[in-house]
């Protein structure tokens, strides 16, 4: 099985955060198990923005068996419409396309999200399994 992971896993375990790093470490290392689990550029810039300098994240990637996969027209383009749609339905700008990329490369490229933020994936993205620590 193929899984992709969001940002929100990474930065738990980069970060040490007291309440999540433990089951996101968990979480992440079963996936790894299973099968590939990859990384979009945008959850990819949003972890290596937490560390000094940024290009640190490229090796501690590859340490943690994260395999970079870059969007394509139809991911871009479903993200777009999905953004869009999500903005005339009156979604409030709590939501960012950065977050409807995530989702999109996930329902595209992955059989499964790693991501504490299963309501908004689950709510958004029908079909998409999401596993959440």
């Amino acid at each position: 099985m193929k899984s992709a992971v969001d940002s929100s896993i990474i930065l738990d375990i980069l970060l040490d955060d007291p309440k999540h790093a433990g089951k996101s470490m968990d979480l992440l290392e079963h996936h790894l198990l299973h099968g590939p689990v990859i990384i979009c550029p945008v959850a990819y810039c949003e972890s290596a923005a937490s560390l000094y300098p940024p290009v640190k994240f490229s090796k501690i990637a590859r340490q943690m068996g994260l395999v970079y996969n870059d969007f394509d027209h139809d991911i871009c383009t479903l993200a777009a419409q999905m953004w869009r749609d999500y903005r005339f339905q009156g979604g409030p700008r709590q939501r960012v396309l950065a977050d409807f990329l995530i989702g999109a490369h996930a329902i595209r490229r992955a059989d499964c999200l790693i991501s504490r933020d299963r309501g908004f994936f689950r709510g958004y993205f029908q079909g998409l399994e999401v596993a959440s620590p």
